[in-house]
C-alpha cells in the first residue's frame, strides 16, 4: 500500500504546482509589506518556476521527451528522479535565496532569478536548435524576460556588483549542471545493463 501511494505521489506531484504557485503569489503582498521589495521579487521566482514545472511534468511530457531523445526510448528520467530534481534543485535553492535576501544580504537573492532565466534560456536554445517546442518552452517565453527583469531590478536596488552577479550565475549553472551529471550516470547504467 505504501509503495503504491508513494509511486502515485511521484507520478502526480506536478499537478499541485498550479495551486501551490497561486498560494505563494497570494502571500507576496504580505512578504512585500514585511520584508520589502527584493525578497518579494526573489520569492516571485518560485511561482514562475512552479508554472513552468506544471507545463513540463504534469502530464509526464518532459520525462518522455528526455527519454525519447537522450535514452532512445529507454527510461532514463523517471517520475521519482523528476520529483527530486525539481524539489532539491529548484524549490530549495529558491527558498534559500529568499531567506538569504531577507535576513542576510538582499543581493544574495540574485541566484533565484538567474536560475529562472538560465533554465528558460536553455529551453529556448534547445527549441531553436531542434526547431520544435519542448516541454517548458511556452513558460520559458515568460520566464526569460521575467528573470532578466528581476535581475535588473534587484541589481539596481542593491547595487550588486560583478562579484554578486558572478556567484549568482555560478550557482544557477552548477544546479543545471547537476542534472546532466545525474542523467549521464543513469545513461551509463542503462548501457552497461544492455537495456
Amino acid at each position: 500500500m505504501v509503495d503504491r501511494e508513494t509511486s502515485w505521489f511521484y507520478e502526480h506531484w506536478a499537478r499541485v504546482t498550479i495551486p501551490l504557485a497561486l498560494l505563494v503569489m497570494a502571500l507576496l503582498p504580505a512578504i512585500y509589506v514585511g520584508l520589502g521589495i527584493v525578497p518579494t521579487i526573489v520569492l516571485l521566482q518560485l511561482p514562475l518556476y512552479l508554472f513552468h514545472q506544471f507545463e513540463e511534468h504534469a502530464t509526464g511530457r518532459f520525462g518522455a521527451y528526455v527519454n525519447d531523445i537522450i535514452a532512445q526510448g529507454r527510461t532514463l528520467f523517471d517520475y521519482r528522479a523528476m520529483f527530486y530534481v525539481n524539489t532539491l534543485m529548484v524549490w530549495i535553492p529558491i527558498l534559500a535565496a529568499f531567506y538569504l535576501s531577507a535576513f542576510v544580504n538582499p543581493a544574495l537573492g540574485l541566484a533565484a532569478p538567474y536560475l529562472v532565466a538560465l533554465n528558460a534560456s536553455l529551453h529556448l536554445v534547445v527549441a531553436a536548435a531542434r526547431r520544435e517546442a519542448n516541454p517548458g518552452f511556452y513558460n520559458s517565453m515568460v520566464d526569460l524576460p521575467a528573470g532578466i527583469a528581476s535581475i535588473v531590478v534587484i541589481t539596481q536596488i542593491t547595487s550588486a556588483g560583478w562579484a554578486y552577479q558572478g556567484v549568482a550565475l555560478l550557482v544557477a549553472v552548477l544546479i543545471h549542471a547537476a542534472i546532466p551529471v545525474f542523467v549521464g550516470g543513469n545513461l551509463r547504467v542503462l548501457r552497461q545493463s544492455g537495456d
